[in-house]
C-alpha cells in the first residue's frame, strides 16, 4: 500500500513538473539559456519521474 502511494506521489510531481515547464516555456518571455538549457533539464527531470513510476509499478507485480 505504502508503495502505490509512492509511486502515485510520483506521477502527481512528474505531471506538474512537465506540465510546468511546458506551459511556462510557451507563455513566458525567456532568454535563450533558459529556454535551451533550464527547459529541457526540468522536463528530463519530469519524464525521469514517470519512468521511476512506471519501474516502481512494474517491480510490484
Amino acid at each position: 500500500m505504502k508503495q502505490q502511494v509512492n509511486t502515485a506521489i510520483l506521477v502527481i510531481v512528474a505531471l506538474i513538473i512537465v506540465s510546468a515547464t511546458l506551459l511556462h516555456g510557451s507563455i513566458a518571455d525567456i532568454s535563450i539559456f533558459h529556454g535551451l538549457i533550464l527547459h529541457p533539464v526540468f522536463l528530463l527531470a519530469g519524464l525521469s519521474l514517470f519512468a521511476s513510476a512506471k519501474e516502481q509499478r512494474k517491480s510490484r507485480q
